[in-house]
């Protein structure tokens, strides 16, 4: 079993995270798995320097429009070249693309649906089309039950719909030392916000809140960490507000553990969210987080129990949150820690690998691709043996189905090599 990741990336956000994470979890346990960039403008920065950081294996494929028949042909090409078994896509042009690729070569294509903004009219356009191609899609995995209800409403099958969670290496955030960081000498408290600068992140509230908050605590700091559209009007709203000289933007950082460790509190103002990276990532590096009640966030997050939730676009709730964190560091390290045991329990990344490694086998069980007919194991029977075992990591689901070779006198007589279907005389 080898799987193609894929994504059309600018950054390094919530979801290249956690592809990382996940791409990285599936290598640990064995599986082979190699990341598919698609970019306009190549660049090594952002997720081709995380993935080489994490030592996987990344393909780049240019693209030069929206949709683009190049871009079908070089997946095509890619998958045929390095004998993916299975394309698992992230966000509309690599849904759409790969869905399209896999037509004439008959992969099977997984998608997982991260968040659709209902962004501009033309972004609208390419969801609407995003929307089709999922319908045709083996299965369709949704980060949080508020993106599957979208989904669901959209026409795809609730039979193909999955609902998988993102998670978090916890050891690496809870191991890591701080981050060196430029901040006000006189620093006492560090608020931090993590995420892509656009209106829709609610970064311009926090703003807002500055002026209240440094009046409590005039000696606080703000970090905002990440790029985006809406930074030039960020630094001016926060200029106009006179309070420049406490906040600090510091682009994309490829040490955010170390990052964390340096937070007093984490704050997500969003007005739109599905369940975001940042909030699992701050819970895991032991920071207290505030969050709007959006999206799959209170499924994360219980109000004055592992962390605060106030309404989305609440300046005054935010003030009243932020004051009384930085206020009650005894409440604050509470929070923080019932946060961490949140994580540990419901948001591992080992979860979330274990939950998509069974997806993957299960699709290739039934999948009428050539290579893959040696699969004579339902889902069912899979996950019988998993739990007949006692099993629970990506590892050994693929130990489950080594058990389970067919006999000499199956009607397909193919046998596995590592991680590879391949046929007694050696062909795939």
């Amino acid at each position: 079993m080898k799987i193609l990741q894929l994504i059309s990336t600018r950054g390094f956000y919530g979801a290249e995270q956690m592809l990382v994470t996940l791409a990285r979890e599936l290598r640990t346990a064995g599986i082979p798995v190699e990341i598919g960039v698609i970019q306009k403008h190549r660049t090594e920065e952002g997720l081709p320097a995380m993935a080489r950081n994490a030592a996987i294996p990344i393909h780049h494929l240019p693209s030069g429009r929206r949709f683009d028949r190049r871009l079908v042909s070089a997946i095509r090409g890619l998958v045929e070249a390095e004998r993916f078994d299975l394309i698992h896509t992230h966000g509309y042009k690599s849904d759409i693309c790969a869905w399209w690729a896999s037509v004439s070569i008959g992969i099977p294509v997984i998608a997982t649906a991260h968040n659709w903004t209902r962004g501009s009219l033309p972004l609208r356009a390419y969801e609407m089309l995003d929307k089709m191609a999922l319908r045709k899609m083996h299965r369709v995995v949704s980060v949080s039950e508020t993106v599957r209800s979208a989904l669901m409403r959209s026409g795809i099958p609730a039979a193909r719909l999955s609902t998988i969670t993102n998670g978090v290496d916890y050891d690496r955030f809870q191991n890591s030392a701080a981050a060196a960081l430029d901040l006000p000498a006189d620093t006492t408290h560090l608020i931090g916000l993590v995420g892509r600068l656009v209106p829709e992140k609610g970064f311009q509230f926090m703003a807002m809140a500055g002026p209240r908050i440094l009046r409590m605590h005039p000696r606080a700091s703000f970090l905002i960490v990440g790029e985006g559209p809406y930074r030039t009007r960020l630094e001016q709203l926060v200029a106009e507000l006179g309070i420049t000289s406490r906040f600090r933007f510091a682009g994309h950082r490829p040490d955010m553990a170390c990052v964390y460790r340096c937070m007093d509190v984490m704050v997500l103002p969003s007005l739109r969210e599905a369940t975001p990276m940042c909030i699992l990532e701050a819970m895991a590096a032991g920071v207290p987080v505030i969050a709007s009640a959006v999206g799959g966030i209170p499924d994360v997050i219980s109000d004055g129990v592992n962390g605060r939730l106030v309404r989305p676009g609440s300046q005054e709730e935010l003030e009243n949150a932020v004051i009384t964190m930085l206020s009650k560091p005894d409440h604050a390290r509470s929070l923080a820690a019932n946060g961490f045991a949140t994580i540990r329990a419901k948001f591992s990344a080992r979860n979330m690998a274990t939950r998509y490694a069974a997806i993957y086998l299960d699709v290739l069980s039934q999948s009428k691709h050539k290579a893959l007919r040696a699969q004579l194991i339902s889902g069912c029977e899979i996950q019988r043996k998993t739990a007949e075992a006692g099993q629970t990591s990506p590892v050994d689901l693929l130990r489950v189905l080594e058990s389970h070779r067919p006999s000499a006198e199956s009607p397909s007589n193919f046998k596995m090599s590592g991680h590879r279907l391949r046929t007694p005389g050696g062909a795939q």
